[in-house]
């Protein structure tokens, strides 16, 4: 397999692959992937049940991480770019923590087919079939950055990125962006992204952007936006006010997933006019709520975002 990517327009991009006989399918790297997956679990369930201490059991997991990794590699290998490939490898060497390696690989192997005369700044990659891997790839590994602090600007700089080559994409770049904006402290670049993003029906953009005001003590427009997501989205400050642990925060979680099936079946038979503007049941869902919560519910769990919460609770 061998990757490249042509131009179609002036500064519009896609990726071509030329087949490569000797280069294994994508049915093969699947039932590859799945019998080393197989293989794993079985042996590290065997190595659980072993009469030897936690050290040596330990040890031994180390040791089969590692053999894990090396047979991933090696299959790679006869194809190292193909993107596709390589993300298969990824889930499954997530299983040992190593996932962010063969991300790593997939974006580099994307990066070496682009033109030498690529500007990040003023050319498109369009959401299209041939980039959907690439752009993928990025997301993932930028996603993969945002748990690791000492990678949050690498994080940062492929968000960025992937906003400017393809602003139509649907992989929730902003919501990738506000996250890591907030987990940084970083309050003016995190209102930035609510202001462009004032019209979605999102209940991290719309708590997120009060949440960026009180952080600047901007407190007039805090209020406004703070009653403003209250009065939209009330469920998600009934729960931030709560405070649950992280334990009764998964049982939410687990509710709210089959709450979701019966409203997905909803949407499915209603009108679509009904839903304008982005709006949809998944968005005002307590699914959504209850994710938002575990993600961002420490934000407003003291200091001023607590107290002006508490506050247009008691005058609601």
């Amino acid at each position: 397999m061998m990757l490249r990517c042509i131009e179609f327009k002036p500064k519009h991009y896609i990726f071509q692959y030329t087949p490569n006989e000797s280069a294994p399918s994508d049915i093969d790297a699947s039932e590859y992937f799945d019998a080393v997956q197989d293989e794993y679990w079985e042996a590290w369930e065997q190595l659980q049940a072993e009469d030897i201490s936690e050290q040596e059991k330990t040890m031994m997991v180390f040791s089969l991480n590692a053999v894990n990794q090396q047979k991933l590699h090696a299959f790679c290998q006869r194809a190292p770019d193909d993107i596709g490939i390589l993300l298969g490898a990824s889930e499954v060497a997530a299983n040992v923590g190593a996932q962010i390696n063969f991300l790593r690989l997939a974006v580099e192997a994307g990066y070496q087919a682009l033109p030498d005369d690529f500007n990040w700044n003023t050319c498109k990659l369009p959401n299209s079939e041939e980039n959907e891997l690439f752009l993928l790839a990025m997301s993932q590994l930028a996603e993969a950055y945002l748990e690791i602090e000492a990678h949050w600007h690498q994080a940062e700089k492929l968000l960025l990125r992937l906003n400017k080559v393809c602003p139509e994409s649907d992989l929730g770049t902003d919501q990738q962006l506000l996250r890591l904006y907030q987990t940084m402290g970083e309050w003016r670049k995190a209102q930035a992204v609510c202001k462009r993003n004032k019209g979605e029906h999102l209940v991290l953009f719309r708590y997120g952007q009060a949440l960026s005001h009180i952080m600047l003590e901007q407190q007039d427009q805090a209020r406004k936006h703070l009653a403003a997501a209250v009065a939209a989205m009330p469920e998600a400050a009934e729960i931030l006010l709560r405070q649950p642990s992280e334990e009764e925060l998964e049982a939410e979680y687990d509710a709210a997933l089959e709450e979701m099936g019966a409203d997905l079946e909803r949407f499915e038979l209603e009108d679509e006019r009904e839903w304008a503007d982005g709006e949809t049941p998944l968005n005002r869902s307590r699914l959504a709520m209850v994710t938002y919560c575990q993600d961002c519910g420490h934000l407003w769990a003291k200091g001023r975002p607590a107290e002006l919460l508490a506050e247009l609770a008691l005058l609601r």
